[in-house]
């Protein structure tokens, strides 16, 4: 998923200058409902210090499954200012933009 993010951005910054890819935060081998996910809880104070200002995930469920564990993230970003954009949704609405017919 990271080479699709990263093809993403770099078609975004053709058309505008949508920026960089910094840093990648991965959990390999945590299940995604696990709250001690070492690069989610790096990810997050990252947030609440600042220094990360915008996040990419290729699917928000990538964030957490649980909603209430989304929306506690969600919140998180929210409070300290930091936008999110999902490559999976990004590419949906996209289609649906370009192909009106589709969401009929």
């Amino acid at each position: 998923y990271e080479k699709r993010l990263r093809d993403l951005v770099a078609d975004m910054n053709r058309y505008s200058d949508f920026g960089d890819i910094i840093k990648v935060f991965k959990d390999e081998g945590h299940w995604l409902n696990d709250a001690s996910r070492p690069a989610l809880r790096a990810l997050l104070k990252e947030i609440r210090d600042g220094s990360v200002t915008f996040v990419l995930v290729h699917e928000f469920r990538d964030l957490a499954i649980l909603p209430k564990d989304l929306f506690q993230i969600l919140k998180t970003l929210d409070c300290h200012g930091c936008g999110l954009r999902s490559l999976h949704e990004y590419l949906l609405f996209e289609r649906l933009e370009e192909n009106p017919e589709i969401s009929r």
